[in-house]
């Protein structure tokens, strides 16, 4: 879901909810519906090719373009932004990761 807010970031807009204590509300609730691993990939793998596609409408823009980031957090040049998707889903993959190792539970 955050490819999603993420590509909306790189074309100007950015995710609309005012504070990170409300978007993270919102996530959670999103998340809380998925229950089925295998649909969890998909709904990955269509982001992923969503967010592609947003790259590809980009791709023209000078990589110093600044954009307005969400939260009041200023703005971020285009080079910067268009990572921050595959960032933030390493990050969410590395968290994972460590609970699993921690719990002793490395299969799905």
């Amino acid at each position: 879901m955050a490819l999603e807010w993420i590509g909306g970031l790189l074309k100007g807009h950015p995710y609309p909810t005012p504070t990170t204590e409300i978007a993270d509300r919102e996530f959670r609730a999103m998340e809380a519906q998925q229950k089925d691993m295998g649909a969890m990939l998909e709904l990955l793998k269509d982001k992923a090719m969503l967010y592609n596609a947003i790259l590809d409408e980009v791709k023209d823009l000078d990589e110093g373009t600044l954009l307005e980031m969400p939260f009041a957090l200023g703005q971020a040049p285009l080079r910067l932004a268009v990572t921050a998707a595959v960032r933030h889903t390493h990050d969410h993959a590395a968290q994972l990761d460590y609970l699993q190792t921690i719990l002793g539970d490395r299969s799905w």
